[in-house]
C-alpha cells in the first residue's frame, strides 16, 4: 500500500522509483500495490508509477474530474 506522504516531493502513489524500481524490481514484490484510502492525487502518474488499485474504488480521482 502506498502512503499519503511524499518522498522527495512526489506522492508515494505516484513514485515510480519507489513502486517499480525498489518494490517490484529490487525487492521482487509480485503482489498488487494499492493506494491508501483516498491517498492518490492523479490518474496518469499513478498508473505510470506502478500503482494497481486506487482505494476506495471505483476510481475516486477519475470520478472527480
Amino acid at each position: 500500500m502506498s502512503s499519503y506522504n511524499c518522498l522527495n516531493g512526489t506522492f508515494t502513489s505516484e513514485h515510480n522509483w519507489l513502486l517499480t524500481q525498489v518494490l517490484r524490481i529490487k525487492w521482487g514484490y509480485k503482489g498488487i500495490v494499492m493506494s491508501d484510502w483516498f491517498g492518490s492525487h492523479s490518474t496518469t502518474p499513478i498508473v505510470n508509477a506502478g500503482l494497481d488499485l486506487e482505494m476506495p474504488g471505483p476510481a475516486a480521482i477519475a470520478a472527480r474530474h
